[in-house]
């Protein structure tokens, strides 16, 4: 700026110079038609106040007196330069403050978007199990009403089946209730029958020092008929012991550990190693698995040994969590094949809450496989499709099913796992579950 304004000056004093009197013709100073000057540098003078003056003044100005304004000008100039480069100055400033501030800030925010994401993660945890625990509530109870929906239309198609049936029950000549009475006094002779044959079968005394498999008593002449005669007899732990079962013996897990002892177990799941999915009516009739791990006794077992005598049922269940729980019904008894091995069960009470006796009981059902659908579904077979195993299958397939499929984790395929659908209401799949009856006196 400082070379453009000296260079002005120079050109100032060089027009100047012409502008003298030459050849006897004077010319002024600033004659427009005259002037050398562009008219970039023309403008330069015209515009600014400070450089105009008359003709006769300039005329009689000294060059040292043009030089002296011209330099003022030029100081003029710089203090205004120098006052724009504080201003400059200034600005650049206040643009690295916030440049620190905005940097803090990118910290600060950084910081609360990594909190932000640990505590979405940290809820979505959280949430997760709830979800998946309000999606499987969900589509039971949406089941639940499919279900109702689709049986309530069946009802309405066999209603006129129903009142045939009606029509021909009332013109029947056979007397319902005599039949029943007659039923009652034949299970009264068996039931004496049998009394006699083991006291007679008690009265039979053993020779020998030790008293024989399925012996006991002092004279070892007493016929031990389930795990609380042997807890009677002997202080023994847990494990498989010999009774008779009527004339026959047979093998037994007795569980000495729980509620005063004496408890013959009937069905046990605990890692899966027996299939309970797939079995036949008949392999559920005679019994399988395991004594010593997974196992299921029979239906012809239980008929026997609950048909003559008061039993107790105790189910012990064991969730994923390690949660134990217990349900006890204070009668139990299975019925005979012709019936269909119809469940007999009452008295609850326990921790378990109640899936036996509650909503689609499964007390009065009888015993459905995936060959035999005996079950209190109308439109599909609940071994094969919503439930899976043999079982007492009620209506809706009712609420519990401990003959499932085993899964490794608590949830299962819809109910198909081992469901004991009234704790805490939800179709989880049971860790652990032990089945188990004792004589009530």
């Amino acid at each position: 700026m400082a070379n453009q304004k000296l260079g002005c000056l120079f050109k100032i004093i060089f027009l100047y110079m012409f502008s003298l009197p030459v050849q006897g013709r004077s010319t002024s100073f600033f004659n427009t038609n005259k002037l050398l000057l562009d008219e970039r540098q023309s403008s330069l003078f015209v515009s600014n106040p400070k450089y105009l003056r008359p003709e006769r003044s300039l005329a009689n100005e000294s060059i040292e007196t043009r030089i002296g304004r011209l330099e003022m000008s030029l100081e003029d100039e710089k203090n205004l330069r120098r006052n724009q480069e504080k201003k400059v100055n200034g600005l650049v400033s206040s643009l690295e403050e916030l440049k620190k501030m905005t940097e803090k800030q990118s910290v600060n925010m950084q910081t609360m978007r990594e909190d932000l994401h640990r505590q979405f993660s940290l809820l979505d945890k959280n949430r997760s199990p709830h979800v998946r625990r309000l999606e499987v509530w969900l589509g039971e109870i949406k089941s639940w009403f499919t279900d109702m929906s689709n049986e309530v239309k069946q009802v309405s198609k066999n209603s006129a089946l129903i009142q045939e049936i009606l029509g021909k029950l009332a013109e029947s000549n056979v007397s319902i209730s005599n039949v029943s009475m007659e039923i009652l006094t034949l299970k009264h002779s068996f039931a004496n029958l049998n009394y006699t044959i083991l006291k007679k079968a008690e009265n039979l005394k053993n020779e020998k020092s030790n008293c024989a498999s399925g012996w006991g008593g002092e004279k070892c002449d007493v016929m031990l008929q389930d795990c609380s005669h042997i807890s009677k007899f002997y202080n023994t732990g847990s494990g498989i012991y010999t009774i008779f079962l009527g004339y026959t013996k047979m093998s037994v897990f007795c569980n000495m550990d729980i509620d005063s002892a004496g408890w013959t177990v009937i069905q046990r799941r605990k890692d899966g190693s027996v299939n309970f999915a797939n079995r036949t009516y008949l392999e559920y009739s005679n019994g399988f698995g395991n004594l010593s791990g997974e196992f299921w006794i029979g239906n012809d077992k239980l008929h026997q040994m609950t048909k003559e005598a008061d039993y107790m049922l105790r189910i012990d269940l064991e969730k994923w969590d390690g949660s134990k729980w217990y349900a006890l019904y204070n009668s139990f008894g299975v019925g005979s094949a012709e019936d269909g091995y119809k469940l007999n069960v009452s008295g609850y009470s326990g921790t378990a809450e109640d899936s036996l006796l509650g909503f689609f009981p499964s007390n009065g059902a009888r015993f459905s496989t995936i060959d035999r659908d005996v079950d209190g579904s109308m439109y599909s077979s609940c071994a094969t499709t919503t439930r899976r195993g043999g079982w007492w299958y009620g209506i809706h397939c009712g609420m519990a099913s401990l003959n499932g499929i085993y899964y490794n984790e608590p949830f299962s395929k819809g109910c198909s796992g081992i469901v004991w659908y009234a704790l805490r209401m939800s179709c989880e799949s049971m860790k652990f579950s032990e089945m188990k009856i004792r004589l009530k006196h």
